[in-house]
């Protein structure tokens, strides 16, 4: 127990003065009585709690050498990892069964509806909804279930890597990942990392249907690297016989670049009915169509013209019932990630071990939009489908000088 004193009147006056001591805490402990805590909140430390993570991973590789020096490499990669923590517990949850009785769940225990449902106080002095009324323990608005290792995920992949060592003035480093990565993940499903509480399951019930592809899911993912010394100045293919000053200014330049392309991320669509079950999410819409994507390319797409998610592709559910959509959509997916990113770069040298390090780099050379993720819950067509924001950053370009001595 941790008693807390305050004051009472916005601190005009204090709570106590030391000068009196403490005061007296007004409760005798130990307190053993089971409504203490009534209408208040509990943590829970499930027994399945020490379970630990487990991964199991596995490879198969082949690599490959190639003429001017490049390698090859080729593999499978795939992991299956259980006892993650998620969100995906609510001991605390109504059970879905009791759905039938509609618009009687929200009404106050003591009103006639809920004697017509034949549901009655669980405990003397109960005060609260039908709902509340038919939690496991009604007597807590919520039980804090912290550690619950209840995700798993299974992982696949096919890596190919492409690499160069330095010759003929130039390398490079290009690596391309085709995956997928299903089940309910190591996080809350909807975003909290400690998993905490238990609120992250639609149906505590059936954590079955929470199985969809993850939250950070990328199926295809290209990363190219590379660095250029231009062929110019002494002892290059092109001015070679330059005088020290020319060669200083003209010989030694580097380029480099990263190029990254890759594809967008799940989408999870939100909406339907309110369902008073205290499970801790919205529901979801019944999916009705695979056109879920608008037919408008993003090569010209407009974000104040046109939408990109189809709201027909979904239906609102009965009340008081489940959609049938799953947590991230399997094919449709933000819009895709691209970026280049390009340097130039110079080493002017006064003697060995001293120089001026010069460089130009620009971000998102090319000035690409990459379009952010579009408003999804079908409870709110006016906004659905209609993309709000940007993911990548303008073009920046930036200039550096740094001696070393």
């Amino acid at each position: 127990m941790n008693p807390a004193f305050a004051s009472t009147n916005g601190d005009i006056t204090p709570a106590f003065n030391l000068n009196d001591g403490f005061p007296i805490t007004p409760a005798t402990l130990p307190d053993l009585n089971p409504a203490l805590n009534n209408n208040g909140t509990v943590t829970w430390v499930n027994g399945a709690s020490y379970l630990p993570g487990e991964m199991q991973s596995w490879t198969f590789d082949v690599e490959r050498d190639l003429p001017a020096h490049i390698m090859l490499d080729a593999a499978y990669v795939g992991s299956h990892t259980v006892h993650t923590w998620t969100g995906l517990e609510n001991i605390n949850q109504v059970n879905p069964k009791y759905l039938n009785l509609g618009s009687a769940l929200q009404a106050d225990i003591n009103s006639p509806a809920a004697v017509a449902a034949g549901v009655f106080p669980p405990y003397p002095g109960f005060q609260g909804s039908v709902a509340q009324a038919l939690r496991p323990f009604p007597q807590y608005t919520t039980i804090y279930d912290t550690y619950q290792p209840t995700g798993y995920n299974d992982y696949n992949s096919l890596q190919i890597r492409l690499e160069k060592r330095f010759s003929k003035d130039l390398s490079f480093l290009g690596s391309y990942t085709w995956s997928k990565s299903l089940g309910y993940g190591g996080t809350d499903t909807f975003g909290d990392p400690f998993g905490g509480g238990g609120n992250g399951s639609l149906n505590t019930y059936n954590r079955s249907n929470m199985k969809a592809v993850s939250q950070l899911n990328v199926p295809q993912n290209f990363v190219f690297s590379w660095v250029y010394e231009l062929p110019l100045g002494r002892n290059k293919r092109f001015l070679s016989h330059l005088d020290p000053v020319a060669n200083q200014l003209i010989g030694g330049w580097q380029v480099n670049s990263i190029e990254t392309y890759r594809s967008g991320g799940p989408i999870g669509v939100r909406g339907g009915p309110f369902l008073p079950l205290f499970n801790g999410i919205n529901n979801v819409p019944n999916w009705v169509s695979s056109d879920v994507r608008t037919s408008v390319s993003m090569g010209s797409f407009d974000p104040h013209a046109d939408r990109y998610l189809n709201i027909n592709a979904f239906s609102e559910p009965a009340p008081f019932t489940f959609g049938d959509a799953p947590p991230f959509l399997p094919n449709t997916r933000t819009p895709a990630f691209y970026d280049e990113d390009l340097s130039l770069y110079k080493k002017f040298y006064f003697s060995e071990s001293k120089y001026l390090e010069f460089r130009a780099e620009a971000f998102n050379v090319f000035n690409r939009v990459v379009f952010g993720g579009p408003a999804a819950n079908v409870n709110s067509p006016n906004t659905f489908g209609i993309i709000g924001g940007q993911a990548d950053t303008p073009r920046v370009i930036q200039f550096a000088m740094k001696l070393i001595f």
